[in-house]
């Protein structure tokens, strides 16, 4: 009898301790998965860049939207991922801001960012985020 209560409460420890492990791998490794191999976003692609004031641009981008998700918000930096970066001002001229995308080919409003042509084009990275699902927010690296 000693016996068969000694394994049930080793049977549930590690039951308990692999559902544990479980559950931190996924909160772990799900959004890094979802970023890497089913972002909302493709790329963005420079369709036209101006000088819009005197240290700011004017771009207009093309991407593919490949997921139906609730957008939350997105951010622009000047630097480099993973080292010394800042987070960039950035206004976009969509006269219709609450409206959702369909799903495929698009061309932004013109964004105007607060970085220099050059900037933009060679020093800056974006991303996008979204609500998916109720986990986490899901990342899309949208730029470069």
């Amino acid at each position: 009898m000693n016996r068969s209560i000694s394994q049930r409460l080793l049977n549930f420890g590690l039951t308990t301790t692999a559902v544990a492990i479980l559950l931190i791998a996924f909160f772990t490794f799900g959004p890094w998965i979802e970023t890497k191999w089913f972002p909302v976003y493709s790329k963005f692609k420079i369709v036209s860049i101006e000088r819009a004031e005197e240290s700011k641009s004017k771009v207009v981008f093309k991407f593919t939207k490949l997921r139906q998700c609730e957008p939350q918000g997105a951010a622009w930096f000047f630097g480099e991922p993973g080292s010394a970066f800042r987070q960039l001002r950035v206004e976009i001229q969509n006269p219709n801001p609450t409206a959702s995308r369909p799903l495929g080919t698009q061309l932004t409003f013109p964004y105007v960012i607060d970085a220099t042509v050059e900037q933009v084009a060679n020093a800056t990275f974006a991303e996008i985020y979204n609500r998916c699902h109720p986990f986490w927010l899901t990342r899309s690296e949208i730029f470069p």
